[in-house]
């Protein structure tokens, strides 16, 4: 599918910030979403996406504490004009309609997760290099973080 199909529009030129959680101890100690709300008052306008990412071998979240962070944070990011991209879990994104899901290279392939979320919600992608960056944009993500890591 070709990215410019994709109805979800993110406007990265006027706001160039995305970002993302991975906040156990914010998340235990229930400062997860005052925290994001701190940031996006803070950044004025110059974040486009959040992304909740917040799994994890022993800390990762429950189902029910990603739906209800999910429910939380989505009047904050409607009120500040912000996607909510949920990491790996097409499942509970679609659930809680939330803008997008974003993925790596253990998820399953992007083509099949593009049949599956349609053209109207976001599909991210975390490369390593930029042919593996290219290949996610032929294949339907909407949009690719290089990340060494």
């Amino acid at each position: 599918m070709d990215p410019a199909t994709v109805r979800c529009h993110v406007d990265w030129q006027n706001r160039p910030l995305y970002l993302i959680t991975d906040g156990y101890s914010l998340r235990s100690s229930g400062l997860l979403v005052a925290a994001v709300l701190a940031a996006l008052e803070g950044a004025r306008g110059a974040v486009s996406c959040l992304q909740l990412r917040e799994h994890g071998l022993e800390n990762g979240a429950s189902d029910s504490e990603l739906l209800r962070l999910l429910s939380e944070l989505k009047p904050i990011c409607e009120e500040h004009d912000v996607k909510l991209i949920l990491n790996r879990r097409i499942d509970l994104a679609l659930r809680a309609s939330v803008d997008g899901v974003h993925c790596g290279e253990d998820s399953m392939r992007l083509c099949e997760l593009r049949s599956q979320l349609g053209s109207q919600l976001l599909l991210g992608y975390s490369a390593h290099s930029i042919a593996e960056a290219q290949t996610a944009l032929r294949d339907g993500a909407s949009y690719v973080l290089l990340s060494p890591i």
